[in-house]
């Protein structure tokens, strides 16, 4: 707005003169000449002026040829009823703007409890920047008042989705629409770009001028690649052993730097070009120097290897250690499992007649075994198959629980310790999928970024960059796109109702 005014006030100065003046009836019209002869009407008794060109009462803000007319009388300053209250800081009192966007919806005392909240860390740490004691012993009874909350609350129930996504966005999805959306229209030319839109024939014709490509799928030469070819995948061929030979893939003496090593058999790649394999049966070995202080590496009698992680003797579980609920046994296995670096999956669980769990069994995540034997990355048939972020390696690392003989807790009586693979290193254990979920701050970052027309993408590294750096942020862009696809979905066609439902919300309770 300060710029439109100040281009308004350049063009009074430079381009507007004031070619005649006519006073009547207390009255005074004068003449402007610009492009065209603009009349501008002042009022002599109450100083109100009206310019002919209706720009005032079209954009709210005055044009440059009432500037032209009061820099004539000598006004300097603009006159309080020509500037309106939606272009100053006081549109909104401070205590509705504290409020964001929640207005008359049942997440509003939540909202300005953790505004409440947040004002007052941020307050503190501003304080404490400089004395480092008394920042540490801040930290540490904050993450004690966490504790205690968490103690206190034991059976908390986090929100749904669909609860998370209502609070986000202010308002709750109504269940019927009243007001529909527009429907879009489908304009000859694109106002945006100012380009025509191009017919088929033209489609055609272009896609008809594209050179012709080898398609890595169906080897021939077309006007497509590998992405978008029409084959199917049972009409594409198959590479034989001697055309993998011929490619570097296979043991041949031209394409290997090391002749010595036994060449039988067929498992044994090359070392410039090594596919990759599950072995279902064999555990990997690839602990590296790095790893040595998150695990123990356990050499079998069958030369394969297992793993014990590296953690305090108080941290791990006990067989004969009681519990209250199945809640809190879960909750004893995730921290053993998060300070060990693997993830657990819930499995069994039996329940007596009454249906109280009696068994619970708790599982490393990468117990079982995939689908398939063995799986070539370098061949065209399965290089092309999406693969999961869960590799399963049979792991046999489980804990299970019984409930005791009075049934008043439940006891460890099973824990297997070791595990066929290695674990995450301490400095990517923030991207694991448990520690990878979005807060809420971020939900509603991504949300009112989203307003501004900025994508979910770049409000990541917005993020990043306003919250130290990209370590310091579990949540990854994949993440961020996920989060604002969900929430796109969950307002489907429903958003020019919900727009009309929060403002009539905030009417009522401004």
């Amino acid at each position: 707005m300060f710029t439109l005014i100040q281009e308004e006030i350049n063009a009074a100065v430079y381009d507007c003169h004031q070619i005649s003046e006519i006073l009547k009836n207390g009255i005074e019209t004068v003449t402007i000449k610009e492009i065209r002869d603009i009349k501008v009407s002042t009022d002599k008794s109450d100083g109100s002026v009206l310019c002919s060109c209706m720009n005032f009462a079209r954009f709210g803000f005055l044009c440059r040829h009432i500037f032209c007319v009061l820099k004539g009388n000598g006004v300097e300053v603009i006159p309080d009823k020509y500037i309106l209250k939606r272009w100053t800081r006081d549109i909104l009192p401070p205590h509705i703007r504290r409020k964001k966007q929640m207005f008359g919806f049942e997440g509003g005392r939540y909202m300005e409890c953790s505004t409440t909240v947040y004002s007052a860390v941020e307050y503190c740490l501003n304080l404490l920047a400089k004395d480092e004691e008394k920042l540490v012993e801040f930290v540490e009874n904050i993450k004690r008042l966490k504790t205690e909350v968490e103690e206190r609350n034991p059976n908390a129930k986090p929100l749904s989705k669909i609860e998370m996504f209502n609070r986000v966005l202010g308002v709750e999805k109504p269940a019927v629409n009243t007001v529909n959306n527009p429907e879009p229209c489908s304009n000859k030319g694109n106002a945006s770009g100012g380009q025509r839109k191009k017919s088929e024939i033209e489609k055609l014709r272009e896609h008809m001028k594209k050179h012709k490509r080898l398609c890595k799928k169906c080897n021939k030469y077309r006007r497509h690649d590998s992405r978008n070819c029409p084959k199917k995948p049972d009409e594409i061929p198959t590479y034989s052993d001697s055309t993998v030979n011929d490619l570097g893939t296979g043991t041949g003496d031209d394409n290997c730097e090391d002749n010595d090593s036994d060449q039988s058999d067929p498992l044994i790649p090359c070392r410039t070009h090594i596919p990759t394999y599950f072995h279902l049966h064999r555990s990997i070995h690839y602990v590296k120097d790095a790893d040595s202080d998150i695990c123990e590496e356990i050499e079998l009698s069958d030369g394969t290897f297992n793993y014990k992680p590296l953690v305090d003797e108080s941290e791990k579980p006990k067989i004969g250690s009681e519990y209250p609920t199945i809640d809190k046994c879960i909750e004893m296995y995730a921290k053993y499992a998060e300070k060990s670096g693997f993830t657990i999956r819930k499995s069994t669980q039996e329940k007596l007649k009454s249906g109280i769990p009696s068994r619970k069994y708790l599982l490393c995540n990468k117990e079982g075994l995939p689908n398939g034997v063995n799986k070539d990355t370098m061949s065209e048939e399965t290089s092309e198959n999406r693969s999961g972020s869960i590799i399963r390696t049979g792991c046999l690392a489980r804990a299970k629980f019984k409930i005791n003989v009075t049934h008043t807790a439940y006891v460890l009586y099973e824990f297997e310790e070791a595990h066929n693979h290695t674990f995450v290193p301490k400095a990517y254990r923030n991207l694991t999928k448990k520690r990878k979920q979005m807060t809420h701050p971020e939900q509603i970052f991504v949300q009112q970024l989203g307003i501004t027309s900025i994508g979910a993408t770049r409000a990541h590294h917005l993020y990043a960059s306003t919250h130290g750096g990209y370590e310091l942020v579990n949540s990854t862009e994949t993440e961020y796109r996920n989060h604002k696809r969900d929430l796109n979905t969950h307002i489907g066609d429903s958003d020019a109702q919900m727009l009309i439902t929060k403002l009539t919300n905030r009417k009522t309770t401004m």
